[in-house]
């Protein structure tokens, strides 16, 4: 277990996805505070709703997994 935690701890991918994921669920937060004047925790554990952590996510590791692996560029 701790072998896979080392290995998780080390992988830039995985950090930037779960920090992008992470970012955007804090977002959700600070804006439901603004708008509501109150904190609810079930905005940053719960689903649905802008912006989109899901979507966060998904993004950072499709360009995550292209900057490291060069996809798309020509190689000559």
């Amino acid at each position: 277990m701790k072998d896979i935690l080392t290995q998780l701890s080390q992988n830039k991918i995985f950090l930037a996805t779960i920090s992008a994921w992470f970012i955007a669920q804090a977002i959700k937060v600070v804006i439901g505070v603004i708008s509501q004047k109150r904190f609810d925790f079930r905005w940053f554990i719960g689903t649905g709703g802008m912006p989109s952590s899901h979507a966060a996510g998904a993004s950072c590791l499709a360009a995550a997994m292209g900057m490291e692996y060069e996809i798309g560029r020509a190689h000559v």
